[in-house]
């Protein structure tokens, strides 16, 4: 007989934590039969046992998952036998934002964000206790969002499940009047959010994004006329929340369901999902161009024209990849595609000094099994040490000390310093787990 730790979901947080006493060599429904009891449950409603985000239908499998009843803890779901839990529809999450809480309840999900004052959008989802959620569909979308919560990301599972080489679609994953609403209202509090007025924002201009912005106004090719009509006319700042919202939020759930389960990753590491396109690729590299004053993040060389200026062109093209640097496990895991882990690398030499993508894969590439990941972790920290300084605007010290002025005067210029300051505000504050594990100074976050 041990004595566990449960916590139930849908209850205030002082009554969701309970001691019950498990005999483990018992059948789980006296177990749940138990739990019913110390919690004074409806015997009607159907509890599953969750722990490491699987439903436990034997209590012999928490041995198996590395149960320590001294530490760890299993959490309950309480539904009707005939509820939600086993509701599986593309307009379940549409449903229960519409119809399934009254005003009060619904503020758990749309993000009210009144009197909070946290760092990023992504923050004011975990402000909210999973405990206060009471659909598990629900639930489990924001273990997408939280890893630290025990639950499965049943909604992109079911997705991905239509089909053995498809992945979701972005738009499963955070529905469209789902986004709407997240805009509402950050536009609503923005001004408590960030200390900024929204005139305020709305000004942020860095020194390259009107020159960016004419290169693709300017063009003579109707899709990039067509890109800046999109993402860039409105300015920096839009720019930054149409991404975040339609791109970045969906890529975080869709790392997090990745990361799930060892055979999901196995099957969808080297993936995108399906709604991830070229239009996310750009942006993403106009903010890595604005952060880094266009230029090789591991050696510092700027990528320019003959008189200077940033060579738009070049930095568009596909002379520059998206490098997804995370790489300790010896390969690139492409699931992992939002902003802070995916860095812009010539694909080849551009001039004698060039420090290009190619070097990294093919080293990685050409070793097996052990040597893989070895080679992977050493090119990881070496963007890892780069980017300690990078994201909090110091000058690299292992980049080529020649181009050290020219850096400094772009990092300390008033309208990059509030462009970088917006761009950690939306895309860095909201990773310190990942900076912190792949060994990023976040001291100044």
């Amino acid at each position: 007989m041990k004595n566990v730790k449960f916590r139930l979901v849908g209850v205030p947080p002082d009554v969701a934590g309970q001691l019950v006493d498990i005999d483990f060599d018992q059948d789980i429904e006296s177990a749940k039969s138990e739990v019913k009891r110390i919690y004074e449950l409806n015997p009607i409603l159907d509890v599953q046992f969750i722990f490491k985000g699987k439903v436990i239908t034997e209590l012999s499998q928490l041995k198996k998952r590395g149960f320590n009843p001294k530490k760890d803890m299993i959490t309950i779901m309480a539904t009707q036998s005939a509820g939600a839990y086993n509701i599986r529809n593309r307009d379940l999450l549409n449903h229960i934002i519409s119809e399934g809480y009254d005003q009060k309840g619904r503020k758990t999900f749309l993000l009210a964000f009144r009197g909070i004052e946290l760092n990023s959008p992504l923050e004011i989802l975990k402000k909210f206790g999973i405990e206060e959620i009471q659909n598990y569909e629900l639930a489990t979308l924001l273990r997408g969002i939280d890893p630290t919560l025990q639950f499965s990301l049943s909604i992109a599972d079911h997705y991905s499940k239509l089909s053995k080489s498809k992945t979701p679609d972005g738009r499963v994953l955070l529905e469209q009047n789902l986004i709407n609403d997240f805009k509402a209202d950050l536009l609503e509090n923005i001004e408590s959010l960030t200390k900024k007025s929204p005139q305020e924002l709305q000004s942020i201009s860095p020194q390259a994004f009107n020159g960016i912005k004419n290169y693709f106004e300017n063009s003579i090719y109707k899709k990039n006329k067509d890109f800046a009509e999109k993402y860039l006319k409105g300015g920096f700042f839009n720019m930054l929340l149409t991404y975040y919202l339609k791109y970045e939020l969906p890529t975080q759930i869709w790392a997090s369901f990745v990361e799930s389960d060892p055979s999901i990753k196995n099957k969808f590491r080297d993936k995108y999902f399906q709604t991830w396109d070229t239009d996310a690729k750009k942006l993403q590299k106009i903010i890595w161009g604005v952060l880094l004053d266009f230029r090789n993040p591991y050696d510092g060389e700027r990528i320019q024209d003959k008189d200077g200026n940033p060579d738009f062109r070049t930095w568009m093209s596909g002379k520059i990849e998206l490098h997804h640097w995370l790489t300790a496990e010896g390969v690139e895991n492409k699931y992992k595609c939002f902003f802070l882990a995916s860095l812009p690398l010539p694909k080849r030499k551009i001039s004698d000094s060039s420090f290009f993508h190619n070097k990294v894969t093919k080293s990685i590439s050409l070793l097996k099994g052990d040597a893989k990941i070895r080679e992977g972790k050493f090119w990881q920290d070496e963007f890892a040490v780069r980017l300690s300084d990078l994201l909090t605007g110091i000058f690299p010290s292992d980049w080529n000390q020649n181009f050290k002025d020219d850096f400094d005067d772009y990092r300390i210029n008033p309208q990059n310093i509030d462009a970088r300051e917006l761009i950690s505000w939306f895309f860095l504050s909201s990773q310190k787990d990942l900076m912190r594990k792949a060994g990023i100074n976040i001291q100044l976050f």
